[in-house]
């Protein structure tokens, strides 16, 4: 199952189901294809690209703290990321970091350094991604192979991928933004991600920016 792109579950020479692996774990078309793959070990076989969500929210580069605690508050989000223009990983940022800055009047964004923050492929299994979900803190990013950041992992989606299931909402990072041409709800700030001015998202709005603040 690791290895097929698609996969067709048969019996009796008639085709049972046909699907991703992700699909046929977490899918299965009937009591045939659910007794067979019970006991296949999902840590192997599922992938970053199965697990992974879109943020509720991100920030630009040169957003400042407060901007980046408004957003947290308004999507009860633990942790944010902060994009560049060209949608690769500028850093990481979490709540009590972002709180502190704010706080001390800081203009710069809190960035975690780079070793605390797990940066992983698509095809990175979930074995692998438990290891780093340990290590560090905050949801796991995964980017495509130009290193633009494509999706997040919050940390309750790997235990529910392991119990059966990869279609939970997480508390961190939940929601939707555009990714990788995909047009879907979205907040964001920041100057060089999206255009326009900050507001409320509404369905397919492409993510709007606000100028950078301290």
């Amino acid at each position: 199952m690791r290895l097929g792109d698609r996969i067709a579950m048969m019996r009796d020479g008639r085709i049972e189901q046909i699907g991703t692996a992700d699909q046929i774990l977490n899918d299965p078309a009937n009591n045939y294809v659910a007794q067979f793959v019970q006991d296949v070990d999902r840590t192997k076989v599922l992938t970053a690209e199965n697990l992974m969500e879109p943020p509720a929210a991100v920030v630009g580069r040169d957003a400042g703290p407060l901007a980046a605690q408004k957003l947290m508050r308004e999507n009860q989000m633990s942790a944010i990321l902060s994009l560049n223009p060209d949608r690769t990983l500028n850093g990481l940022m979490l709540e009590p970091d972002v709180a502190a800055a704010v706080a001390d009047r800081r203009p710069a964004l809190p960035i975690l350094p780079r070793e605390r923050t797990s940066v992983v492929g698509r095809d990175t299994v979930l074995g692998d991604l438990f290891a780093l979900a340990a290590e560090r803190p905050g949801p796991l990013v995964v980017t495509d192979d130009r290193q633009r950041v494509v999706g997040v992992i919050p940390h309750v989606n790997l235990f529910a991928a392991v119990g059966g299931g990869t279609d939970g909402a997480g508390d961190d990072l939940d929601g939707q933004v555009p990714i990788d041409g995909r047009e879907l709800e979205a907040t964001s700030v920041g100057t060089g991600v999206g255009t326009g001015a900050a507001h409320t998202p509404s369905a397919h709005a492409e993510p709007t920016t606000a100028g950078g603040e301290g």
